[in-house]
């Protein structure tokens, strides 16, 4: 517990007009970790939703007779909203929970629609009852086949639509949008980067009227998730959104995102803004659209040069539009729960130095994000027979010498490009890069050999250095790349493979959880919190918010005019003198009143002509303090109230932030 007094050491009285209040710091609070999530998909091994019909695949048009949910595989006009409209004699067929081996829920699947027609279910789910019209109970047994969803024939006049498959114990639940499983698996992750869940690196969306709505048949559809799902996510879980402007994007799209987020995200949750994603990196349409775009406006030499800066205008100009939303929507001062992301190349420092200086933009960013990763080179061309004659061990002592020798004095060298700035350096993605690429990306045994390494239990080891590294270097969080993914030859990605995978089995993902929990407690949030009764309308209230380094004002209302009033100051509310606390003091003639706290420190002002009166106190900038708590009460003269004449109001416990 703190020393109260060495906390209220800097304590001085004065109005309430004079306090200065510290702004949260939106970095700090998302602790050691954040997670950037996988596109979202029919195959992709996190079921998101208790809905599965979310993560339909596109329709796919076929006769209505046909079995096979792949032939022929033609165009079917649909609703706005992408229900199919088959014409007589075809079909639709969509698919659910598709290449998961079978590790997605067994059970019974509850599935209702509207609309007139024939609709079939199949593969891994079987009809077992029809209880209503616009209602199937499925008994489905997982494989690879995943749950088939086929539209045989729908009346135009009435078509098949609002298909909802609900996952096993949700049955006709709409109240409890995302899965617990999904959940509690990234409960222990700070920030949610959405960049794939957004389609971002190829969307071509450019205008809000084209967005993603949460009435599309499908959330895994061309532009991604609907914003209203992500915000919805974030404020279900408490955890701050990072999302991806599309390189496209207008600026109407930009501020009507922005209002949306400002409108319907939980307030006292920031929001971190990046323009697209790598567009320094040209294996991306932004590269060359920006690239375009500069040599266009004349910001040369070079084509590079050219993308770099024409980015940092663009991502400039995207954060005033935020601030500018935020603080139309929420009021003066709202800008502050914006993060703007300024994202470069971990690998060339200049790209970082040329984004911020250019026209001064690090003047207008809150934090410059970088993606360290390790192991590219064993999945190149070159480096066939090479890999393919290393076991697994000597793969992985390479990736370590790599990130001790390189990737650790890089990670050092970009903090300072960042510190020079006035700026935090944080992750955007990270991790290992054991991937096969260009002609060898579908080598077998090459794919093999690297997905082997990520499963093998040394990964744990290179993992732990490559976090410490980058904790030693000074840098803020980490956002690994990524969430849930199937090992094979696009690579290994995943930090799990399917949720509910056993702990034993999840290197990377058990050395991200034990560098959470050793390299730095979470974060506090301040916190106010009154408790026990009043007497004598003496109320105990507060200015501010309780953060290492901000002015925070307790204060008292109720009082009489122009009279000595007592701030009660402690550590503990337990006991007074070995009395268990509250003491009822109505014994010594007040009756009603309680002392709530023990006070070691007891702070005199004046209350002002109505009654009212403040103690604001300074919290110093230790971030020792993140998390202490203590405890107070005020109480004022009160004539008439036998020996003790005094009347004492309600008590405050303030938890200190981070």
């Amino acid at each position: 517990m703190m020393n109260t007094r060495l906390l209220l050491a800097p304590l001085f009285l004065g109005s309430l007009s004079g306090v200065a209040l510290a702004q949260t710091d939106a970095i700090s609070q998302v602790g050691p970790l954040a997670i950037n999530f996988d596109a979202f998909r029919d195959y992709n091994p996190a079921w998101v939703f208790t809905d599965a019909m979310k993560m339909a695949r596109p329709w796919i048009g076929q006769f209505a007779d046909t079995e096979s949910p792949f032939t022929p595989g033609f165009t079917i006009p649909t609703t706005e909203n992408g229900w199919p409209l088959p014409a007589p004699g075809l079909g639709a067929a969509t698919l659910l929970l598709r290449d998961m081996d079978g590790v997605y829920p067994a059970g019974i699947y509850e599935a209702f629609w509207t609309g007139t027609g024939v609709l079939d279910f199949g593969l891994d789910a079987t009809v077992i009852e029809t209880p209503a019209p616009g209602h199937a109970r499925l008994l489905v047994a997982p494989t690879y086949e995943g749950i088939l969803v086929k539209v045989r024939a729908s009346d135009p006049a009435d078509p098949i639509r609002d298909i909802r498959v609900m996952m096993p114990g949700f049955a006709n639940d709409t109240e409890q949008t995302f899965h617990p499983d999904f959940l509690e698996a990234i409960e222990p992750f700070g920030a949610l980067r959405t960049m794939q869940w957004q389609n971002t690196n190829f969307s071509t969306l450019s205008e809000w009227s084209d967005r993603p709505t949460p009435e599309l048949f499908s959330q895994a559809a061309e532009f991604g998730m609907s914003a209203e799902f992500m915000v919805e996510l974030s404020n279900t879980t408490g955890k701050p959104l990072w999302v991806c402007m599309p390189y496209l994007a207008s600026d109407d799209f930009v501020a009507q995102f922005a209002r949306f987020a400002a409108q319907n995200l939980d307030p006292e949750l920031p929001i971190f803004v990046e323009y697209s994603n790598e567009v320094w990196n040209q294996g991306f349409p932004a590269h060359f659209h920006a690239t375009q775009a500069g040599l266009a406006a004349g910001l040369g030499p070079s084509g590079f040069d050219a993308c770099l800066k024409w980015t940092s205008e663009r991502a400039v100009r995207i954060f005033d539009l935020w601030n500018a939303e935020f603080e139309a929507v929420r009021g003066p001062g709202a800008s502050e729960d914006v993060v703007r992301v300024m994202a470069a190349q971990h690998a060339n420092p200049y790209t970082s130095e040329t984004m911020l200086d250019h026209e001064l933009a690090y003047l207008k960013v809150d934090a410059l994000a970088l993606a360290p990763y390790f192991g590219h080179q064993f999945g190149t061309p070159e480096q066939l027979n090479a890999t393919l004659s290393k076991s697994v061990a000597q793969i992985l002592a390479e990736c370590t010498d790599e990130i001790t020798q390189e990737l650790g004095p890089r990670m050092a060298e970009n903090v300072a490009v960042a510190e020079d700035r006035g700026l935090p350096l944080i992750a955007y993605e990270g991790g290992q890069h054991l991937v096969t690429v260009g002609p060898v990306q579908f080598h077998q045994a090459l794919s093999e050999k690297l997905t082997a390494a990520n499963r093998d239990p040394g990964m744990y080891d290179v993992y732990r250095t490559f976090l410490d590294a980058w904790n030693d270097a000074g840098a803020g969080f980490m956002t690994p790349y990524s969430f849930t993914f199937t090992y094979g030859v696009y690579g290994s990605w995943g930090h799990l493979e399917y949720l509910g995978q056993p702990m034993s089995e999840t290197h990377k993902l058990r050395a991200l959880l034990d560098y959470a929990d050793t390299v730095t407690p979470p974060p506090a949030t301040g916190n106010v919190t009154p408790f026990g009764t009043a007497c004598g309308g003496l109320i105990t209230g507060h200015f501010g918010d309780p953060h290492v380094g901000a002015d925070f004002s307790p204060t008292l209302s109720g009082a009489p005019s122009l009279a000595p009033v007592n701030m009660l100051v402690a550590t503990g509310a337990e006991s007074f003198g070995g009395v268990p606390l509250p003491i009822e003091l109505g014994y010594l003639g007040a009756p009603g009143c309680f002392l709530l706290i023990e006070p070691p420190v007891v702070v005199t002002t004046l209350s002002d002509g109505l009654g009212n009166a403040s103690a604001p106190l300074s919290i110093p900038s230790n971030s020792a303090l993140a998390g202490a708590e203590f405890f107070l009460q005020w109480t004022a003269p009160a004539p008439g109230f036998g020996l003790l004449g005094q009347v004492f109001s309600n008590g405050m416990r303030v938890t200190i932030g981070s």
